[in-house]
Order: C-alpha cells, then sequence, then structure tokens
C-alpha cells in the first residue's frame, strides 16, 4: 500500500479530534466543569472560536490554555481541581467515534499496515475514553500517552513509536487535528497529515505549511488516497 508514492507501514493517529469526536461535547464539557467551580463559561466560547477560526494557536497542555487563555486567575491547585471535574463530565458525557473512523482502522489492518495512537491523555484516561467508545484497544499496535513523559509537540512521542515497532519513519504518517500534532511530526520527521475533524481551519494549516492535498475532511477519506500495490 502506498501513500503520497511511498510505502505505508504505519499510520499514528492522535486521538481527540481524529478517532475521537471531541467537539461532539467538548463545550458541552468544559462548561459543566465550570459551572461545578463557580467559574464564568464566557471565556470558553471565545477561546474554542479563537481556534476554530484560526486566530491563536493555543497551548499544548489543556493546564496551559486554562491558565494563560481561559481562568489566569487560578493557581496550580485550582487548575488541577478543574480538570479532575472535566474527566468526571468526559466520563458522564463521553466523546463518540469520529463517523467512519474504525472502519478506517480496520481497513489499513487489514491491508498489512500497522496503527498506533498518540495522544497526551494518560493511559487510564485514554481506555476510560476507548471504552465508552466502544473501541477495542487491541486495534492499535502501540500508544503513547502522556504517562511516558513525552508529550507533543515533543518529536519523541512519535519516534517512540516508530522506534518500539521498528518501522522507518519514511514509511509512517502522523495523522492530527492540532498544532501541536504537525510540530511534533515536523520535528519527528514523519509526514503530518491534517484533518478538519478537530475544527481548525484550512488555511490555518497551509499557514503552518501542510500542502492543501495533506488536509481532509476526516481519517476516513485516507481511505480514499492510498493506492493498493
Amino acid at each position: 500500500m502506498k501513500i503520497f508514492g511511498k510505502e505505508l507501514k504505519l499510520i499514528i493517529f492522535d486521538v481527540d479530534g481524529v478517532i475521537l469526536d471531541l467537539y461532539a461535547c467538548f463545550q458541552d464539557n468544559l462548561e459543566w466543569a465550570a459551572y461545578a467551580m463557580n467559574l464564568p463559561i464566557e471565556p470558553i466560547g471565545l477561546v474554542l472560536n479563537a481556534f476554530s477560526s484560526g486566530a491563536h494557536r493555543g497551548y499544548p497542555r489543556l493546564s496551559e490554555n486554562i491558565k494563560q487563555l481561559l481562568w489566569p486567575s487560578l493557581n496550580e491547585h485550582e487548575i488541577k481541581i478543574f480538570i479532575e471535574f472535566l474527566i468526571q463530565a468526559d466520563r458522564e458525557n463521553p466523546y463518540p467515534p469520529i463517523p467512519g473512523a474504525l472502519e478506517t482502522v480496520r481497513f489499513f489492518r487489514n491491508n498489512g499496515v500497522l496503527t498506533a495512537l498518540c495522544t497526551t491523555n494518560n493511559k487510564n484516561e485514554l481506555f476510560s475514553k476507548l471504552m465508552f467508545a466502544n473501541i477495542d484497544s487491541n486495534l492499535f499496535d502501540f500508544m503513547t500517552t502522556g504517562d511516558t513523559g513525552f508529550i507533543k509537540p515533543n518529536p519523541r512521542a512519535l519516534s517512540l513509536i516508530t522506534d518500539s515497532l521498528g518501522i522507518p519513519k519514511e514509511n509512517t504518517i502522523f495523522v492530527g487535528d492540532w498544532y501541536p500534532d504537525l510540530d511534533a511530526a515536523y520535528a519527528a520527521g514523519i509526514e503530518f497529515i491534517a484533518v478538519r475533524t478537530g475544527k481548525i481551519p484550512d488555511f490555518a494549516f497551509i499557514r503552518e505549511g501542510v500542502p492543501k492535498n495533506h488536509i481532509l475532511d476526516s481519517i476516513f477519506d485516507l481511505t480514499k488516497i492510498v493506492t493498493l500495490d
């Protein structure tokens, strides 16, 4: 199997916004956690709009976005409490799979391509999200999580996967929806494909150097741009 003229042996997927439909309930869950802490909810919509309009890149970690963009007055302990409330909200109002995501993963596995996940979620939270979305973790040959100590945009979050599976980077692609995803891919020397399901506009990806033919509606469209040997 080939993609963009190169043999494809491994696809690494981001999770939130790529495999799971983050925006199906992310704002609702953020607002629930804010209500639980008596925080104003207005900044949530403003910040998410800034992301989806391409006006702001945001920060790699949720805690940084909380501190820098949402509620700068919160201290480290309060941010930790907010994240705990958000995790609770995520479990009560879980993220569904992106339409066609599971079929896409199975398509590539059935054609001999390895699949992996790279996420900033810790391992327990990742498995919880997959469970609530009825996604079998055995569909993936390797996973890097926040527990590894390598958080995107650190390229080691990706190279740990290629090294562990013994797959050359030139035969690997990383599919993401967010700026730290593409930053990690570029730093690791792995071809990046962007999907629109994370709500980042095309011009923002193009501004960051992503070729237009590397921007897809969703991961399902990967099946349309590969060629079978």
